[in-house]
């Protein structure tokens, strides 16, 4: 059971990262939601199952982290991509705004 959450949970981490990388954000956060809540069920199943499943779930667990890296790392260009383009349009006002005075 543990390890069917997991999995769910990595594929939809899967598809965040996807949606990251095709500039989808506005879906990302539904699927965060979702992926919440598969974690809460995990929170009470935790010290259900032995270890039989542990190797399993800790390589899961690492995909998981390495496609959020992923996420954030196109989290962190999108973000900066918005910030150059919000001064590059500040820049462009104040040159209009001077050649409209004149």
């Amino acid at each position: 059971m543990k390890k069917n959450i997991f999995l769910s949970m990595l594929e939809i981490t899967k598809t965040m990262c996807d949606m990251a990388k095709s500039d989808q954000w506005e879906l990302l956060a539904e699927q965060e939601e979702e992926r919440q809540r598969l974690i809460t069920e995990l929170k009470s199943l935790v010290s259900q199952e032995g270890k039989d499943d542990q190797q399993v779930i800790i390589e899961i667990i690492k995909e998981m982290n390495r496609l959020n890296q992923q996420i954030n790392a196109l989290a962190n260009e999108k973000n900066t991509e918005y910030k150059s383009s919000i001064i590059k349009l500040k820049k462009n006002k104040k040159a209009n705004n001077y050649y409209l005075e004149k």
